[in-house]
């Protein structure tokens, strides 16, 4: 198991020089080997520390050489590293390409994604023609912008707010590695997070906008579909959204006023909700386990995609909740419940962020208790590879 840790002393955004461990933790054995150091890293996405997919004795993470943000490839065995020329969030399923967004811009307009003490050219453009999504080759080491910003509004076809400085983050591969999804964010008059989510072909350039205004998180279900939470109001009203017109006060008072009246039908024009969405038919939407899955989470498929693990945000307790859904059965079952360390700031909360092993039988979760953060690993073997012919007492069936 591949683990970054640092000081808990560290109680802010790390500032670009406070380091992190690199390290490999080998649990039949209970061996902790370190590896390596870094300074390029935040509490909500690490220093995108990962296997490669087609080498099983390589990582991949982020550096720094003390001005540019780097990705590192470390063979675990020999200790012989290759750096890149940018640092790289996604790694595709050949393991032959990564995707990145320019982390110093993150760093320099949402800080709890991105890197401090980096540089960027982009940094002070609103939508700059010179960053946006980059693609490396890792096998040559080659370096390309996929897609500039300044190309996001022609795409969406309408115009992002003008003093709305955008950027892009959260990219991922397809099942395949043919598609590529990413979210291009900005601040829009009010201080709330605007979202759009484009999907594309790279080698092909046929980019679309599938998703727009509340887009959280995701994952591939197949190279067609992604499971999304998300909000699927009416276009016109994300777009007065959008321009700031439902912060204006005038509107916000009358809303006031009426919001007794319209609650029933606000309610269901804004409701939040997991759904598949076809990226190819981007109107085609699926509702999945609305009465089940109350809260926005982090989900994952099991590599078969028979599973899926998604968890929640602290709920009125500080309690976070740990689920595992059963494709086929379309039954919810709750595998746990977690105190949350609901004092630390927005920047550097500890969501659980629960990911699978390859094998599909272990998933691991990050937790804050009393303020001491850890990796917990919940076996979950024998439910996934249980035949379950009836609904269990901890279970619920989706809708």
């Amino acid at each position: 198991m591949a683990l970054l840790s640092f000081s808990n002393e560290i109680r802010d955004v790390p500032n670009g020089k406070e380091e992190a461990n690199i390290s490999v933790w080998d649990r039949e054995k209970d061996n902790y080997e370190h590896l390596d150091r870094t300074t390029t890293w935040n509490f909500q996405q690490g220093a995108r520390l990962q296997w490669m997919p087609s080498q099983a004795d390589k990582l991949i993470y982020n550096v720094s050489d003390g001005r540019q943000a780097r990705a590192r490839l470390l063979d675990v065995n020999t200790g012989k590293s290759q750096d890149f020329d940018i640092a790289i969030s996604a790694v595709s399923p050949s393991g032959k390409r990564a995707l990145a967004p320019s982390f110093a811009r993150l760093g320099a307009i949402w800080c709890a994604y991105g890197y401090q003490g980096v540089r960027g050219a982009s940094i002070d453009d609103v939508a700059p023609t010179n960053d946006g999504i980059w693609e490396i080759d890792l096998e040559s080491g080659h370096t390309k912008l996929l897609l500039s910003i300044s190309e996001l509004d022609d795409i969406a076809k309408r115009a992002a707010p003008k003093e709305s400085f955008r950027f892009v983050t959260h990219p991922s591969y397809s099942p395949s590695g043919n598609r590529v999804i990413f979210l291009e964010r900005y601040f829009i008059p009010g201080g709330a997070l605007y979202t759009r989510m484009y999907v594309g072909q790279p080698d092909k350039r046929d980019w679309s906008l599938i998703l727009e205004e509340m887009v959280s998180h995701f994952d591939w279900y197949d190279d067609d579909t992604i499971l999304v939470w998300s909000r699927h109001a009416p276009r016109g009203l994300k777009h007065s959204r959008e321009d700031g017109l439902l912060a204006s006060r005038s509107v916000r008072a009358l809303l006031s006023v009426v919001r007794p009246l319209l609650m029933p039908i606000t309610k269901s024009v804004f409701r939040e909700y997991y759904a598949y969405v076809s990226v190819s038919h981007p109107q085609q939407i699926e509702p999945f386990a609305v009465d089940l899955l109350k809260s926005d989470g982090h989900p994952m498929f099991r590599p078969d995609r028979k599973w899926l693990v998604t968890d929640s945000y602290p709920d009125k307790r500080g309690r976070q909740h740990l689920y595992l859904v059963d494709m086929e059965s379309q039954v919810v079952f709750e595998i746990g419940q977690f105190d949350a360390d609901t004092t630390l700031p927005s920047d550097i909360k500890c969501d659980l962020h629960p990911r699978w092993n390859r094998s599909g039988t272990k998933i691991a979760i990050d937790t804050a208790i009393n303020g001491d953060r850890q990796v917990m690993i919940v076996d979950v073997e024998h439910l996934v590879r249980t035949k379950r012919s009836g609904q269990s007492p901890a279970a619920s069936r989706a809708t």
